[in-house]
């Protein structure tokens, strides 16, 4: 067990538990219901005082700002009010594709799992930060990155493809190997790809930049759009890639969770995880509402006002980027 010493001080590093008792500047997100599933009587404050805030405070700006952005993006599309037309189909997929991310976390961080199981959790946090940073990216140029990203599409699904070849050579794969290039052509006519790119995307189609890119001074984002990116990978990106790619911040938080025999503070690691998500979801909710200058409504406000109030990062967005876009009066510093 002497190696195992080493899992409290590599988990406090990646979710910000203290090794030692200090005053933390961090928050927690809680239920208030009054009464556990036994019947006695909840807490809704913890003892050290550090201020809660209920999920649903959050989770209704969220849904409410979700429910309005779909029913406009759909009508808008059906009625090809909304150009291109391309751009705003894969922003929809996205923006779907978010709040089922949003969602999954908020499950699987739920009280009323038998465990709440954070590093999954994490996990699809660093996927919601992502959503972000691609939504963010086709908004900066629609026109051009929207090229950009389906030719990326198509040259992924060619190495996909390619990859499985070398084991495709009986005669059972060869209907699986006719099918595989009649979609892979058919997704490279849509996309507008010439013959040439289509043999070869390897060496002629450019690659969608990764996240670390992205908002670097060649990077596809620009402005305050780059910098409040910037501010988000940084401060969670690498840290939630550390359990995405299971290395020893996976392997340490695991063991302090079940194993270790330091107290946890399960309601601090939550927090972490969901004010990460709540942040990327505000954000991309955000970009979509300002990219599509759909009417304004009081949900996306409310919501950013929610977070700057318990999470400085929130703030430091706001003041960056979406106090301005989305006409909220910027936040004193505390």
């Amino acid at each position: 067990m002497a190696r195992a010493s080493l899992a409290p001080m590599i988990a406090a590093v990646h979710h910000g538990l203290p090794t030692r008792p200090a005053v933390t500047n961090n928050f927690k997100s809680l239920d208030r219901r009054k009464f556990n599933k036994d019947g006695s009587p909840r807490a809704t404050r913890r003892a050290d005082g550090k201020p809660s805030i209920a999920f649903s405070d959050i989770d209704q700006p969220v849904k409410r700002a979700h429910t309005y952005l779909q029913a406009q993006i759909g009508a808008g599309m059906k009625n090809n009010n909304l150009q291109p037309a391309e751009f705003w189909s894969l922003l929809w997929g996205l923006f779907t594709s978010a709040k089922l991310i949003y969602l999954g976390i908020a499950s699987l961080m739920a009280e009323r799992q038998p465990k709440r199981l954070v590093i999954p959790a994490a996990i699809l946090s660093r996927a919601l930060l992502e959503a972000l940073g691609n939504v963010m990216g086709l908004v900066q140029d629609p026109a051009n990155h929207t090229v950009l990203f389906t030719k990326d599409g198509y040259l992924n699904a060619w190495r996909q493809v390619q990859q499985l070849r070398p084991y495709a050579d009986g005669p059972e794969w060869k209907e699986w190997a006719a099918e595989a290039d009649a979609k892979l052509e058919q997704f490279g006519r849509r996309a507008g790809l010439s013959m040439e790119e289509m043999a070869n995307p390897q060496k002629l189609i450019k690659e969608w930049p990764r996240m670390g890119n992205i908002f670097r001074p060649n990077g596809l984002l620009k402005g305050d759009r780059a910098g409040a990116f910037g501010l988000l990978y940084t401060l969670w990106y690498k840290n939630l890639s550390a359990f995405a790619h299971q290395r020893i911040a996976a392997a340490a938080q695991a063991w302090v969770m079940e194993e270790g025999d330091l107290p946890f503070d399960m309601e601090l690691a939550v927090s972490n995880v969901f004010f990460a998500a709540a942040m990327s979801m505000a954000a991309i909710l955000s970009e979509i509402q300002v990219t599509g200058s759909f009417q304004a409504r009081p949900d996306l406000p409310a919501l950013w006002t929610i977070l700057e109030r318990h999470h400085p990062t929130a703030r430091r967005l706001m003041a960056l980027r979406y106090a301005k876009v989305l006409g909220i009066p910027v936040p004193p510093e505390p």
